[in-house]
């Protein structure tokens, strides 16, 4: 048996290596959103429907299960909430079941909303500078105690 030959040049080599850290930076850039990809897909629900669901999952129940038991509002407080959401919100069958299927999130209360709005305003006028999250968290927190004062 002959020994192993280099087949690449040191030139060569340093460029196949060069190429496959490119290589490992796209992936990691395509996962990246690829992941917020899916996390738009992500349907918002109120905070009770969402307690809804995951009740009815911890006791096993499947997501065809849940989507059924969302017609009959007299089964208890679960069917109750996901019977009054799917009644009540324009498309709110389709939405539960986009949920069931693709996955959910709890939709921001107001203060949350405008809390998120705070923090991005902050970071856009900051811009590029080496700036502390919790302090800017802490600020945005401020904010929107004083707003919540003066809306009240």
């Amino acid at each position: 048996m002959k020994p192993y030959k280099n087949v690449y040049s040191a030139e060569e080599y340093k460029q196949l290596q060069e190429l496959n850290e490119a290589a490992l930076e796209q992936n990691k850039i395509l996962k990246r959103q690829l992941d917020e990809a899916m996390e738009k897909q992500k349907v918002e629900l109120p905070r009770k429907v969402v307690e809804a669901i995951e009740g009815f999952r911890e006791l096993g129940w499947e997501p065809h299960d849940i989507f059924q038991i969302s017609y009959d509002p007299t089964d208890g407080q679960w069917s109750s909430e996901l019977n009054k959401y799917i009644t009540i919100k324009s498309n709110g069958a389709r939405k539960l079941m986009e949920a069931l299927v693709n996955g959910y999130m709890v939709e921001q209360t107001p203060a949350e909303k405008l809390h998120t709005k705070v923090e991005e305003l902050i970071f856009n006028w900051i811009g590029s500078l080496d700036v502390d999250e919790e302090e800017v968290h802490q600020l945005a927190d401020r904010i929107v105690e004083r707003a919540e004062e003066i809306l009240t």
